[in-house]
């Protein structure tokens, strides 16, 4: 399956600095802006399929993060270069346009992975 990616801004705070990968520029107030690339979710049935894969990642160092104490960057950018942080985007933008009820449950899996 060909997986086609788009750009998306992520806005990080002054303090921040840029973050690994993308192209970091500097917009109002000194935040700074990188693109990132991120996969193009095209139906309801594709976001669901990502959105297990992706719990099931994140559910192999779930528990080991949870005892260090360490937050999950790494599973936030793969979140946001999974596409699926962009589902809600309407089509006339060139987005999946899914409804509320898909959201809820790409929402759903991932988290409830990630707490087992």
């Amino acid at each position: 399956m060909t997986t086609e990616r788009m750009e998306l801004l992520r806005r990080e705070s002054p303090s921040a600095g840029a973050s690994t990968g993308g192209h970091p520029r500097t917009g109002r107030g000194g935040a700074v802006i990188t693109l990132v690339a991120a996969d193009r979710i095209a139906s309801a049935a594709q976001a669901s399929s990502v959105a297990t894969r992706l719990a099931e990642e994140f559910a192999v160092r779930a528990s080991q993060r949870d005892r260090d104490g360490v937050l999950p960057h790494a599973e936030i950018a793969r979140l946001s270069a999974s596409g699926l942080l962009a589902i809600t985007i309407p089509a006339e933008f060139g987005g999946a346009d899914l409804p509320p009820s898909v959201v809820a449950d790409v929402v759903r899996t991932p988290a409830v992975a990630d707490v087992i």
